[in-house]
């Protein structure tokens, strides 16, 4: 008795034509995948960038509150200052009010590049001769403020950048009532 050739199993054509059109099915979905991963990233990054605004804005304006506007120095002709120098009124005694030394907001670039930031740096306070970092990921030209009469105008930038060195940017201006 003899056997006859096995007739199961696939042919070297019929391999190459399915694994042509699963290499096909994966080239498209594949920039789609990558696409929706970019999309993430960059929803990720505008969600801390606006968190961290709120928190540099936030820090800001409680600074500024207790200034004594009196005490305001390094504003333009125009009414803008990037480096202003103030005092802040911390209490009152039976002669006059008391205040904090002569303080310092000013932006400082950062000694540490970032990918897709031309100038980094953040906004800090110095007093005494000590600096506070009261605002990070602040770009540079990202921080002024502007005086109008009795109010302080904050205008900030902050910046977040994705792992692939795209950068968001969210930028706000808030004002600040002086009640000295």
């Amino acid at each position: 008795m003899s056997r006859s050739p096995s007739t199961h199993g696939f042919t070297i054509f019929e391999v190459i034509v399915v694994m042509s059109l699963i290499a096909l099915i994966f080239a498209s979905v594949g920039p789609l995948f990558s696409s929706n991963t970019n999309m993430v990233e960059d929803s990720r990054a505008h969600q801390r960038a606006e968190a961290a605004h709120r928190r540099n804005m936030s820090a800001l304006t409680r600074l500024l509150r207790g200034v004594d506007i009196q005490t305001l120095s390094g504003f333009s002709s125009e009414g803008l200052a990037t480096a202003p120098s103030f005092s802040r009124v911390t209490g009152a005694d039976l002669d006059d009010l008391t205040y904090t030394g002569s303080e310092q907001l000013r932006w400082i670039a950062s000694p540490i590049g970032v990918d897709g930031v031309s100038s980094p740096g953040a906004v800090y306070l110095e007093r005494a001769g000590t600096r506070y970092l009261i605002a990070d990921r602040v770009p540079a030209g990202g921080f002024r403020l502007r005086q109008e009469g009795q109010n302080l105008v904050i205008e900030l930038s902050t910046y977040w950048t994705t792992s692939a060195s795209r950068v968001v940017t969210k930028s706000t201006e808030s004002v600040v009532s002086i009640r000295n």
